[in-house]
């Protein structure tokens, strides 16, 4: 199936077009799965944050616990239910509450930073998108650090001097016992429940670091795939952009840069060229071009004949005539070839336009222009010179060779029978090129050799 080039250039651009939306798509998608990947690189940084927030949690309270044993400073007791509070979401979270912000309080208790939200740490745990697991490792680690606290209010009832009924409906005072305090949250139970609440939020972690590191394994493959997608959509781009150059400068450029130099040989007077082989539009153009050129150039041989060519006898006019004794004088003075001249007069010519009128008279010069081109050489070349007389420039000819020739064609004239008129002669003035001497010497030369000829009775050779 043939195919134009403006279908050509449209599979081109829709090929382009769709190779650069599917970039710009890729470059989309790269754009959002970078943004995902950092979204879950901080969710992950968050998320390991807030599950070692649980963990510091309950070391905190550990430790605000047993320094109130040691020294009985009531800070630290509030310190401790303040770190419970603000992990259940009963106080706002201070600024950066991370691991050493409880260091910076003990050290100095007017220590304080700006609050931030109220929220219990499961709330932030869901809004971060813990998985169930995560979730429930997490809140049974709370769920322990919460039995923990019951033993650890048990020790600052101790250490206060207090006691609850089971039922919790009557509190009664007793003599303060730090040892007994101190004993409860150092006891192997203690220890053995902490190592629990350690463990769940061990596995916490390891749940969370599985998830986390997968979810950002995932993003990670699929950002590859895109860039990969990516680098291979520009590569096919770059090829897809040569190859169009390429093209373009083929299919395009040169046949113009050809036609152009056509344009410059026709500017020189050249007008053969090949014909393309191409069917396209460019070939149709560079075809159409060449007939063109061949249609010029045949017209222009036509005029030139034409211009060189009288209408009535057929044979060279003056101007043709001109041109061939300007070529034999070239050559005989370049290649010392010799030319000889013959200039013949239809005798009593006005007389037959007289007798007979001026259509016979053209017919009688027609018939004289007829026997002389049949009975020269081919390289001779004869032209009507004006009137009734004809001259004929014989290439490569001597002046013996000329009067030869001359005699040859009187007779001819002289036997011939015309339409009308019957019997007809001719006189003859012959010369050749001689150096240094013009084409006007020798044409004059030739003529007066004819009027002698007439002088001496026609139908004569001089």
């Amino acid at each position: 199936m043939h195919i134009n080039i403006s279908q050509k250039i449209l599979a081109n651009f829709i090929t382009l077009s769709a190779l650069t939306i599917t970039l710009l798509i890729l470059l989309g998608l790269i754009v959002n799965q970078s943004t995902k990947l950092t979204d879950l690189q901080n969710r992950q940084f968050s998320s390991h944050k807030l599950a070692a927030e649980l963990r510091m949690t309950s070391d905190e309270l550990t430790r605000m616990a047993r320094t109130y044993m040691a020294t009985g400073d009531p800070h630290f007791k509030e310190y401790f239910e303040t770190i419970r509070d603000i992990r259940d979401g009963e106080q706002p979270r201070p600024d950066r509450y991370d691991l050493v912000y409880w260091d910076y309080v003990a050290a100095d208790h007017n220590y304080t930073r700006n609050n931030t939200r109220q929220a219990s740490i499961l709330t932030l745990m869901e809004e971060l998108n813990f998985s169930t697991k995560e979730i429930s490792l997490l809140n049974d680690a709370k769920s322990l650090s919460d039995e923990l606290i019951k033993i650890e209010i048990q020790a600052f009832h101790a250490m206060d001097g207090i006691t609850i009924s089971t039922d919790g409906s009557h509190i009664s005072k007793v003599e303060p016992n730090q040892l007994l305090a101190l004993s409860i949250i150092n006891s192997e139970d203690y220890h053995q429940r902490k190592a629990k609440i350690m463990d769940k939020i061990n596995s916490a972690f390891l749940a969370l670091e599985s998830r986390t590191n997968n979810n950002l394994k995932k993003a990670r493959a699929s950002l590859t795939r895109y860039y990969q997608t990516a680098g291979a959509t520009v590569a096919l781009l770059i090829v897809f952009c040569a190859s169009g150059y390429f093209y373009f400068i083929r299919n395009f450029i040169n046949p113009l840069v050809d036609l152009r130099h056509k344009v410059k040989k026709i500017h020189d007077g050249e007008f053969e060229f090949a014909d393309t082989v191409r069917t396209d539009e460019i070939g149709r153009l560079l075809h159409e071009f060449v007939d063109m050129a061949h249609w010029v150039s045949g017209t222009i041989d036509n005029l030139e004949d034409k211009s060189h060519t009288d209408p009535l006898t057929q044979t060279y006019n003056r101007s043709g005539i001109d041109e061939e004794l300007e070529k034999q004088k070239y050559n005989f003075e370049r290649y010392d070839t010799p030319c000889s001249l013959i200039i013949a007069d239809i005798d009593n010519f006005k007389a037959v336009n007289d007798e007979f009128g001026h259509i016979t008279g053209d017919k009688v010069l027609v018939e004289v222009a007829a026997i002389l081109k049949e009975n020269i050489r081919r390289s001779d070349t004869v032209g009507r010179w004006g009137g009734e007389e004809f001259l004929i420039v014989c290439a490569n000819t001597s002046i013996e060779q000329v009067l030869v020739l001359a005699e040859e064609l009187r007779g001819k004239i002289s036997q011939h029978v015309f339409s009308e008129v019957r019997q007809l002669t001719a006189s003859f003035g012959t010369s050749t090129f001689e150096k240094n001497k013009a084409i006007i010497t020798a044409v004059n030369e030739a003529d007066k050799a004819m009027y002698k000829a007439k002088k001496a009775g026609r139908n004569k050779v001089y």
